[in-house]
């Protein structure tokens, strides 16, 4: 039983730690976004291109 709690207790602050770092990254400056956005559309633009299907 104690086993358990212990184990619901991590689990409960991971979920935690995981929901911080979603916060994180969401806190980031816009630039850091609009250049992971422009990678992307250049890979996706680019597989369109070349013909490659996703």
């Amino acid at each position: 039983m104690k086993a358990q709690a212990v184990r619901n207790h991590s689990f409960g602050s991971l979920k935690l730690s995981a929901s911080n770092a979603a916060a994180a990254a969401l806190a980031h400056p816009v630039t850091h976004f609009f250049m992971l956005f422009a990678i992307v559309m250049y890979l996706v633009y680019g597989g369109v291109v070349l013909g490659i299907k996703p």
